[in-house]
């Protein structure tokens, strides 16, 4: 008896719902030395399921990622509840919604304005869906190499009112430069060597990265040859003509307000007429962090205009008497903007009678037409025009008196433009004995 009475009995905890009650009964049997037995079982006990606090698990060694990338931060938490049947309602707060997102939900879901996931199910079910949640940061919050951290408070609740333990674990972010990006290039892109064009008005450039205090961008644009035209509006920036390189600092606003407004202006008879010249323009874009976009090409092409040549160094009334000569166009120039210069200059006398031009050099007279013609570069021909010789009729009018003579200077250039200087030069002959 005293063996019995000593006996304690330890339920099984958990057995039901909190609450609830398990009712165990004991049957007593005793046999005695002669063989004679007795039985009872009135002997129970009610054994009423108390609640204990769910459990969450947790590393609080804060994770590190970079603002490029994603974690999973909860991946080793295990929620936990000895409670028998009961649901875990679960929530993970960030202590700032604007510092992530959290995604791959499972069966929860998550308020992107709050921070807040929230699941409910059984342990394990939301045990599983922790540990598959990921944390994509906000990219560039900080200048890059800074970082920023990041807390997630862990709830959990069972449906019999009983919470666990609030856990808070960390994730630090650390900003990563990325390239800035050019955008908005046009190419190929057409003009005529007598005019400019605006190659980066649609240019845009961009750059996520933060700097302490202001990001700094700086552009270079490289022309391909730097023979091929010179850029102008420079907005701040400088141009090296003989690299033919560009380039500005300054805030994003900055350079892209220059950049937009740079005009190039072709070097113009580069090539023959109606022949073309492509210019090729590389931009880049590098920041503070040593960030740099990738290149960016654009083509001009050019084509090229016929021009006018150019007749100057005419000189009027040059006086000489009947008994001289004369060289009436040692001024004349004769010039030719053209990539090919051939010209085919004709000098024209008012009147054959008048006198004949000599020292001819390349070229031919016609004494009938009173015609000199020469075909050349405008180097030889000028230098021969320039040693013509005019020797005049002697005794065309009486001892005393005059005659003048002009002379009409054409020239027809390789590409067939005709420029004709009016007939101002002359000479005036007096008559002598």
């Amino acid at each position: 008896t005293s063996a019995i009475q000593g006996l304690v009995f330890t339920p099984t905890a958990h057995q039901a719902p909190p609450g609830q009650t398990t009712s165990t009964s004991f049957i007593i049997h005793d046999v005695d030395s002669a063989k004679m037995q007795i039985s009872d079982n009135n002997t129970s006990v009610i054994v009423t399921a108390l609640a204990t606090q769910p459990t969450i698990t947790a590393s609080t060694t804060p994770l590190s990622v970079n603002d490029d990338a994603v974690v999973h931060p909860f991946e080793h938490v295990v929620i936990n509840d000895l409670n028998a049947g009961q649901l875990q309602m679960v929530s993970v707060a960030l202590d700032d919604p604007s510092h992530g997102v959290l995604g791959n939900l499972g069966s929860g879901s998550y308020n992107a304005d709050t921070g807040i996931y929230r699941i409910t199910g059984p342990a394990s079910v939301v045990t599983t869906a922790l540990q598959g949640l990921v944390f994509t940061p906000t990219a560039h919050q900080v200048a890059v190499g800074s970082s920023v951290t990041t807390q997630f408070t862990i709830s959990d609740m069972d449906n019999f009112h009983v919470s666990a333990t609030t856990v808070t674990t960390s994730v630090v972010t650390t900003a990563v430069a990325t390239p800035p990006s050019i955008t908005g290039a046009s190419t190929p892109q057409y003009l005529t060597d007598d005019s400019s064009i605006v190659p980066f008005s649609g240019i845009v450039i961009n750059d996520l990265n933060l700097a302490p205090t202001t990001q700094i961008e700086t552009v270079t644009i490289n022309m391909s040859d730097p023979n091929n035209g010179s850029l102008s509006n420079l907005g701040g920036g400088s141009y090296d003509s003989m690299t033919g390189v560009y380039t500005i600092s300054g805030p994003l606003g900055t350079v892209n307000t220059a950049v937009s407004g740079l005009i190039f202006t072709p070097t113009a008879h580069q090539v023959a007429p109606d022949s073309t010249l492509t210019t090729t323009f590389t931009l880049q874009d590098t920041d503070l962090a040593h960030a740099s976009s990738n290149n960016v090409s654009i083509d001009v092409v050019t084509t090229a205009i016929a021009a006018l040549s150019e007749i100057s160094g005419c000189v009027p009334a040059q006086a000489l008497t009947d008994s001289s000569t004369l060289t009436p166009f040692t001024s004349v120039v004769i010039t030719d903007p053209n990539f090919v210069k051939i010209e085919t200059v004709t000098i024209a006398l008012s009147s054959p009678s008048n006198g004949v031009l000599s020292n001819l050099g390349t070229g031919t007279y016609d004494n009938n037409l009173g015609v000199y013609t020469i075909t050349g570069s405008p180097t030889d021909v000028t230098a021969a025009i320039e040693a013509l010789v005019f020797s005049p009729t002697s005794h065309q009018v009486p001892v005393g008196s005059t005659i003048s003579t002009s002379f009409t200077i054409s020239d027809v250039n390789s590409v067939d433009i005709t420029i004709v200087a009016d007939n101002s030069t002359s000479v005036i002959v007096t008559a002598v004995n």
